[in-house]
């Protein structure tokens, strides 16, 4: 592979996959008051489109 940074992100993402095919979500604190905000759909949207976007530029290295 030509890009050892897509290796370690594919590897990490992998890695930390649920049995069930989903990714796990840290919920983050805003303000001004405590909120913890975590909704499930976008982490598994962004794993989507980080492995989308691999996938396109591993594809155009062959």
């Amino acid at each position: 592979m030509h890009e050892p940074f897509l290796r370690r992100a594919l590897d990490y993402l992998m890695d930390i996959q649920q049995p069930d095919g989903t990714w796990p979500g840290t919920p983050e604190l805003y303000g001004p008051r405590p909120l913890v905000y975590h909704l499930p759909t976008n982490t598994h949207a962004f794993a989507g489109m980080g492995l989308m976007a691999a996938w396109r530029r591993l594809s155009h290295h062959r």
